[in-house]
């Protein structure tokens, strides 16, 4: 099922996002950055993530990876200042492919 793909929501107000993840990373995730939480918040809030993920961990590693590579380089083509965050933010996500893979199993679509 390979025509299942991540894709950033068009219109992003990043400027207006910044603002308001800065409050909110503070009472929610402390431990993250500030622009570790913005990317965070446009891969959960504003992509279709939240929507395919259980269907997208279905697929082989090397498809899911290239998914998540692909959105995080667009979310970095939106402010470069948030390159290096996209690639930490990559490795979490490489080092969990694992356990959501086996997690999407028990989820039926």
């Amino acid at each position: 099922m390979k025509d299942v793909e991540l894709r950033l929501f068009p219109n992003i107000d990043l400027n207006s996002l910044k603002k308001k993840s800065l409050s909110m990373k503070e009472l929610k995730y402390p431990t993250f950055t500030s622009d570790q939480y913005i990317i965070y918040s446009l891969i959960h809030n504003h992509s279709n993530y939240e929507d395919i993920m259980w269907v997208l961990y279905k697929e082989e590693k090397k498809y899911v990876l290239g998914q998540l590579k692909n959105l995080l380089y667009e979310i970095s083509k939106l402010d470069s200042k948030l390159t290096w965050d996209c690639q930490i933010i990559f490795e979490r996500y490489k080092r969990d492919y694992e356990r959501k893979h086996s997690k999407s199993s028990w989820i039926k679509h």
